[in-house]
């Protein structure tokens, strides 16, 4: 058990609300206004219980999560490892790696996803589940699979799986490289997932047939 910083709840609560006026948060949450209010005011010196806290997150803006609330009441002790026993853990150490490699901080990676800093940091701490649409986000935005940034799989996307499937093969593994930029090819490349080596080779001869082809016609 942590202790309750009135500052942060009372910010992260602010946040949660949104433009909403208190009463309106109230109604919507089934809090009463005025406990609301003293809260957002620093007027209270003991946190809200756990089930108050979970109504205030239920009908949160602003990315603002029950974890975040709990933490700031002091109910959930920040100081907790994460250990690789974490059944999120394989996801938090690539999602580190990932905003590192791109030289961001967590602020930087929490605005494209719409969510606060610090809900964030629970991500990379292990502490949260990242939804599908988060991971679609992050997909998108470092350009690597879902089945990577779970651990599932250590091909980071579907053009390296490509790669590596025709690596043993000089002849299309240079095609390849002259191929792996094309705009027009990209969503093929996105079902190779279901795919194997050997019928992702196929695919790529199929492809150079064709291109041979027109290049004999001009």
């Amino acid at each position: 058990m942590g202790n309750f910083d009135k500052k942060k709840f009372a910010e992260l609560l602010a946040l949660a609300k949104g433009n909403r006026s208190i009463n309106q948060y109230a109604l919507q949450c089934g809090v009463s206004s005025a406990h609301i209010s003293r809260l957002l005011r620093g007027l209270i010196d003991t946190p809200p219980n756990p089930e108050t806290i979970k109504k205030f997150a239920s009908k949160a803006h602003n990315g603002v999560t029950y974890e975040e609330l709990m933490e700031a009441a002091g109910h959930i002790d920040s100081s907790s490892q994460l250990t690789e026993q974490n059944q999120f853990y394989e996801f938090s150490q690539r999602l580190r790696q990932l905003r590192e490699e791109k030289g961001l901080l967590q602020k930087d990676v929490a605005k494209i996803l719409g969510i606060t800093p610090s809900a964030y940091g629970y991500y990379e701490q292990g502490k949260r589940e990242p939804s599908m649409e988060v991971l679609k986000k992050l997909s998108d935005f470092f350009n690597v699979s879902i089945d990577y940034l779970l651990g599932r799989t250590d091909i980071r996307s579907p053009v390296d799986e490509i790669t590596e499937a025709v690596s043993d093969d000089p002849e299309l593994f240079e095609f390849w490289n002259t191929l792996k930029e094309r705009e027009d090819l990209k969503l093929l490349f996105k079902q190779t997932k279901k795919l194997s080596p050997k019928d992702i080779k196929q695919i790529i001869r199929i492809i150079k047939a064709i291109e041979d082809e027109e290049d004999k016609e001009e």
